[in-house]
């Protein structure tokens, strides 16, 4: 379905602009995991299908062996009380410039005024592994607290684009990820039906 989609770039060139939630170190526990396929396309699709993210899943697995090897990219799952709530996905581009490629939490924990805290941690994540800046972009089919978010953590927007986007319907997102979950079955199941 082609629709209007504004997407919105930001960015933070200095730690002194991160305006961090209060008590989001104590929130979570944080696994930086390896370039695992399936648990990036795992978290990649329970964050973002609500959101109707889709660029990654018309990815087949050759895709994702190809961006791991090709891209400095890191990956963290964040846990709270020992549950699975989000994940963000860090890329390091040239001179030290961090994009937060993906963040966000899983469905269940989006009315447990987690979001802020959240991505305090992505941020102060990518301070420390030695960013001299950090940008991200949202749209207008994220989450409707998410720009706001971002500013609030010390953000400044430094761009703004809306273009007419084929954002995929319900059938064509289950589609993608039967076409990933099939896929990653015949290749795993070694002979096994």
């Amino acid at each position: 379905m082609i629709q209007k989609v504004i997407t919105y770039s930001l960015e933070m060139n200095d730690i002194k602009e991160f305006k961090p939630k209060e008590g989001f170190k104590e929130m979570f526990e944080v696994i930086e995991t390896a370039a695992d396929v399936f648990v990036n396309w795992a978290v990649f699709v329970g964050v973002g299908l609500p959101w109707k993210w889709n660029s990654r899943l018309k990815w087949g697995i050759e895709d994702w062996n190809s961006y791991f090897q090709n891209i400095d990219s890191h990956t963290y799952l964040v846990f709270n009380k020992k549950r699975l709530v989000g994940y963000f996905e860090l890329e390091l581009q040239n001179n030290r410039v961090v994009e937060l490629k993906f963040f966000g939490l899983l469905p269940m924990y989006l009315n447990e005024k987690m979001g802020g805290h959240l991505l305090s941690l992505a941020i102060e994540t990518a301070w420390n592994i030695g960013a001299r800046r950090i940008w991200v972009h949202t749209c207008s089919n994220d989450h409707a607290a998410a720009l706001n978010n971002y500013i609030s953590r010390g953000f400044k927007l430094f761009k703004e684009m809306e273009e007419e986007e084929d954002v995929p319907e319900k059938a064509e997102l289950l589609e993608m990820t039967n076409r990933f979950l099939s896929n990653y079955f015949d290749l795993n199941s070694h002979g096994r039906a």
